[in-house]
C-alpha cells in the first residue's frame, strides 16, 4: 500500500477525531512553569485529559436523531458543521455549551439544543467519575 492510499484511506476519519482533540486540548488547562498543559483546569475543577473520555450514549446516530434543522437554513440551503465545546459531567450531563466553530445562527443554536438532550456516561480520571471538556461536530445535510 502507498503512502498515499494511507493518507486517502485515514483522512475521512482524521479531521473529526483532530478537531476533538486540539479543542479537547486547547485552552482550558492552567500551564505549569515549564509550559505544560495541567491537565485539571483549577478555575472549573474540570479535567481536560481523562483516563477515559465521556462515552455518548447512543453515539452519533442518536446525536443526529436530536438535531431539528431550522426552516430558515433549509429554505437557504445552508450546510455544513457546527463544533460545539461542552463540558460532560459527573453525572453524565453536558453543561455550559458553546459553539466553537459556527455556521449560521440558527443551525448554531439547533447544535446546542442537540447536544444539550445528550446523555453521557461521565469519563473517568484515576477510576472515579469527573468533569470533562469535549467537542463534538454536529453535521447539517440537505437531502438530495
Amino acid at each position: 500500500m502507498s503512502g498515499m492510499e494511507v493518507i486517502s484511506h485515514t483522512s475521512k476519519y482524521l479531521p473529526a477525531c483532530f478537531v476533538c482533540c486540539v479543542l479537547l486540548l486547547g485552552g482550558y488547562g492552567a500551564e505549569d512553569s515549564l509550559g505544560q498543559a495541567d491537565p485539571v483546569s483549577p478555575e472549573r475543577d474540570t479535567v481536560v485529559v481523562a483516563d477515559r473520555p465521556p462515552r455518548m450514549i447512543g453515539g452519533m446516530k442518536a446525536l443526529r436523531a436530536q438535531v431539528n434543522y431550522p426552516d430558515s437554513a433549509r429554505r437557504q440551503g445552508i450546510e455544513g458543521r457546527v463544533f460545539v465545546q461542552f463540558i460532560v459531567t459527573t453525572e453524565g450531563k453536558p453543561v455550559d455549551i458553546k459553539v466553537v466553530r459556527g455556521l449560521h445562527g440558527a443551525l448554531d443554536q439547533a447544535a446546542i439544543n442537540a447536544v444539550g438532550k445528550m446523555k453521557f456516561d461521565p469519563g473517568l480520571l484515576n477510576g472515579e467519575p469527573t468533569n470533562v471538556v469535549m467537542s463534538l461536530p454536529v453535521t447539517f445535510e440537505l437531502d438530495r
